[in-house]
């Protein structure tokens, strides 16, 4: 027997590979319409939530106006750009936008690090748990509420000044 192949049979593995790729773009997505299928939720949401509020860019070239509403507002174009470009506290408020975020940088990131860091330092439970309560009551309930809560626990004219 001759280990040889010959030149047809050495072909035969090209010429599948190259039908494979000849096939239609339609082909494969009908033979892979379940992956397609999969891919449909992260469409979704990508249209719901990137693009379609892409149409609020569109404001920053209108007068607009609540009771007009959106698409009978006058376009202005440029103007508002205009406007906002020429004021002379355009470059105090370029200026201070990233002078904000540095400040937001150095200052408040670490400071819920740090209080962590020390309240895992409390060895009384009880004492732990309270202020961490107290710490995080402003992210469940509104701030009006804890602003009168706060108020009515350390006024000193007691639950009658409120009203």
């Amino acid at each position: 027997m001759n280990n040889v192949l010959d030149p047809e049979q050495a072909a035969a593995p090209v010429r599948a590979i190259t039908s494979a790729r000849k096939r239609t773009l339609l082909y494969r997505i009908l033979r892979d319409r379940h992956l397609m299928l999969l891919l449909l939720p992260g469409l979704i949401y990508f249209v719901v939530f990137k693009y379609v509020p892409m149409w609020g860019v569109l404001l920053a070239f209108k007068n607009y106006s609540p009771f007009t509403g959106f698409f009978q507002s006058d376009w202005v174009g440029f103007d508002h750009f205009k406007l906002f470009f020429e004021d002379p506290a355009f470059f105090r408020l370029v200026r201070n936008t990233p002078l904000l975020g540095f400040y937001d940088m150095v200052f408040f990131f670490p400071a819920p690090i740090i209080l962590a860091l020390l309240l895992n330092e409390v060895r009384v439970a009880f004492y732990k748990r309270f202020i961490q309560t107290l710490v995080y009551i402003p992210h469940f309930i509104s701030m009006v509420i804890v602003a009168s809560i706060s108020y009515l626990l350390l006024t000193t004219e007691g639950a009658s000044s409120m009203s």
